[in-house]
Order: C-alpha cells, then sequence, then structure tokens
C-alpha cells in the first residue's frame, strides 16, 4: 500500500511539473491604446475597427512602409478580431504619412521618367507658343485653350493623361512671374493677362456700354487693390524717402485713373 501511494504521488509531482507555469503563458495586449500613437483614450476618444475594409487599408499602409510598430500588432490577426482602436487624428496623419510615402517613391520610380521628360517638353512648347503670341501683339489668354493647346502636346508625345488645370496654370504663373502676368476672371473664364493686355482691358471697357464699363472697371479696381497691398512701396516706414509719391503708386492703377479721367497722355 505505501509502495502505491509513493507511485501515485510521483506521478502526481510529474503531472503537475509539466503543467505550463503562469509567468510563460502570453500576455493579452492592451486593447485600449491607440495602434498608432500607443496611447490611452483618455485625452481623445478611442474608436473601433468595424470593417474588413478598414484592415485591409492599414496592412496595405503599414506593409509599404515596412512600419514595424503597427506589424507587430497585426501579426496576432485583423484588426477587427483583434479589437483594435485608434484615435481619428492618428488615422488622419497615418494616410497622410503614406500619401507622402507614395508620392517620394513615385518620384524615385524610373518607370516615371519618360512620362515626365514628355510633360517638360509640352511645357516648353506650350511656353514657347505663348512667347511667339506675345511678340506677336497677342497679351491675354484664355486658360481653357492653353490647357487644350497643352494637352495636345502631350497627344501628340503619346501620352493620354489629364492634366489638372489649377496646376498647369501655377507652372505658368511661376514661369512668366519676371513678366508680371496676373490671373484674371472674364465672366467664367479664367484667363492670364500680360501687363499690356491690362490696357487693352481698359480700352475694350471705354468702347462697352455704361453697364459693362462699370462692371469691367469694378472687376479691374479689385486686382489693382490686390496689387496696391502687395506694392513694394507700399508700406509706411517711418518716413518719406525722396520721390516717394511717384514711387508709392503702382502703374496700373495710374493707368486706371489716366483712362477713368478720358485722357489721351498719361
Amino acid at each position: 500500500m505505501q509502495l502505491k501511494k509513493s507511485r501515485d504521488s510521483m506521478e502526481g509531482e510529474g503531472s503537475c511539473s509539466s503543467r505550463p507555469k503562469r509567468q510563460c503563458l502570453p500576455v493579452a495586449k492592451d486593447t485600449h491604446v491607440c495602434l498608432f500613437c500607443k496611447c490611452d483614450g483618455k485625452s481623445e476618444q478611442l474608436h473601433e475597427f468595424s470593417t474588413f475594409n478598414a484592415d485591409k487599408s492599414v496592412r496595405v499602409m503599414a506593409t509599404e512602409m515596412n512600419d514595424t510598430s503597427v506589424l507587430v500588432d497585426l501579426a496576432d490577426g485583423d484588426l477587427v478580431a483583434i479589437e483594435a482602436k485608434y484615435h481619428l487624428a492618428c488615422l488622419t496623419k497615418y494616410r497622410n504619412r503614406y500619401r507622402s510615402h507614395c508620392r517620394s517613391a513615385s518620384k524615385l520610380s524610373p518607370a516615371n521618367e519618360p512620362l515626365k521628360r514628355a510633360k517638360a517638353t509640352a511645357f516648353a512648347k506650350t511656353v514657347s507658343f505663348i512667347e511667339s503670341a506675345l511678340e506677336e501683339g497677342t497679351h491675354i489668354f484664355k486658360l481653357a485653350e492653353v490647357h487644350k493647346l497643352y494637352q495636345s502636346y502631350l497627344e501628340n508625345l503619346g501620352v493620354d493623361i489629364t492634366v489638372n488645370k489649377s496646376r498647369l496654370k501655377s507652372d505658368l504663373l511661376e514661369h512668366f512671374q519676371t513678366s508680371a502676368v496676373q490671373e484674371q476672371l472674364d465672366g467664367k473664364n479664367s484667363i492670364l493677362v500680360f501687363p499690356e493686355g491690362m490696357h487693352e482691358m481698359f480700352q475694350s471697357a471705354k468702347l462697352s456700354d455704361y453697364k459693362s464699363e462699370a462692371l469691367q472697371i469694378a472687376k479691374i479696381t479689385k486686382e489693382i487693390r490686390k496689387e496696391i497691398f502687395a506694392f513694394e512701396h507700399f508700406k509706411f516706414s517711418g518716413s518719406f524717402p525722396e520721390n516717394c509719391q511717384s514711387t508709392s503708386v503702382p502703374y496700373n492703377l495710374k493707368l486706371l485713373v489716366c483712362n477713368a479721367s478720358r485722357r489721351n497722355k498719361c
């Protein structure tokens, strides 16, 4: 009987030693913190991931950016199953970070070199067209027509993409900034106006009926007001330098006054 009890006690000890100890069990991760910043919801409300599309989106972003801090949590399962949470601001910041990453990767990609060269060539041809038109006396250009011309140059180069009109406008304004080109609205159309074109607009306003003239002058006045506040000599420095009266008035303002008073000479 004593021998049997000894064997039972030995078997019992063996079975107890084979059980995993408490400290060997995996530690559950805290699901009450943000997946991205690892902070709790005390300062900002936490939201739960509720769709598998969200899991797929976050997984793609983390993988492409090689974000190990997020990938470690994703290894435990999908975001819905592990009850992952996030701050709205953190998710927005993460998406913006991913967009920035994609833009940087796109610029470094050799596959984009032919497209960049084609865009540069089409832009150079567009600039050349405008410069030739200026020499021939054309100083006002409709942005829609210039954009259409730029698109045709791209198509001739074998590039079938739609270029944002605002992006083209910004590039043209930057290129011709030394020529004092301005953007204005002609009804519903956006136009690019060179300094000589301002005089043409004044003359056009004089020849139109009184109502159209008043509307045209009001539009021009609005643009000149912007020019006055941005003018280099508009701000008072504390003293009146020599010839300040003549240098503190923008040229287009003088031109407006001359045309409004219907003088023949400025």
